[in-house]
């Protein structure tokens, strides 16, 4: 707990983050002061912290925040750590949205989001993330592909039926990226286009 504060005293994202989790869950000793966490997230996220933001999304999501939970503001700050490539934050913004409904989202944007999630390399989390995608109706999966496919250039129409318009232009997104040939199965197309996306995105590894 000192080396934390000392870190924290120094302006170290790292240990901002880290005092946000001492206050959060009470530990070493300190007692749990929820206003103090809130504050070091905010001081980690705002200096680039890739987990920080989920942090803000959790206390949000269970209302450690304003004293009521605000779906609408744990997806803002989860879909900010998904940005930043923390893949546990953005299967945390698919099932809010999923299970939650949130203004400005629908399910395509809950499976699209959840498929950016899975295609990340932190296994665990992508993998919780891949078996959300596999409880998705097949519509949703085909609405998430193809609002995929209108970010990386293609124009195909997002209303989950998934046809032969929808699968030439998957196949022309993907030859332009080189990353072809596509698949068939709903849930590995659409980690498929995201996986690529992320090479039109990328975030700053050098903060992990």
């Amino acid at each position: 707990l000192r080396y934390l504060r000392e870190s924290a005293a120094r302006e170290d994202i790292y240990g901002f983050n880290n005092m946000g989790l001492v206050h959060l869950n009470g530990l070493g000793g300190a007692d749990v002061d929820d206003a103090a966490a809130f504050d070091m997230f905010t001081k980690a996220a705002a200096g680039g912290h890739p987990h920080a933001p989920s942090n803000h999304g959790r206390m949000y999501r269970e209302g450690r925040v304003g004293g009521a939970p605000d779906i609408a503001k744990s997806v803002e700050w989860y879909m900010t750590g998904l940005d930043r490539g923390d893949a546990r934050a953005g299967g945390n913004a698919a099932f809010l949205i999923a299970t939650e409904g949130v203004d400005g989202f629908d399910l395509f944007d809950a499976a699209l989001i959840g498929a950016k999630s899975a295609a990340l390399t932190n296994q665990s989390a992508s993998a919780q993330a891949r078996q959300l995608l596999g409880n998705f109706p097949e519509t949703a999966l085909n609405g998430g592909a193809q609002k995929l496919i209108n970010l990386l250039g293609g124009d195909v129409t997002a209303d989950g039926a998934f046809g032969p318009a929808s699968l030439a232009a998957t196949e022309q997104v993907l030859a332009s990226y080189g990353a072809g040939p596509a698949v068939s199965d709903p849930v590995d197309r659409i980690v498929q286009l995201a996986a690529v996306f992320w090479t039109t995105s990328p975030f700053r590894v050098d903060l992990y």
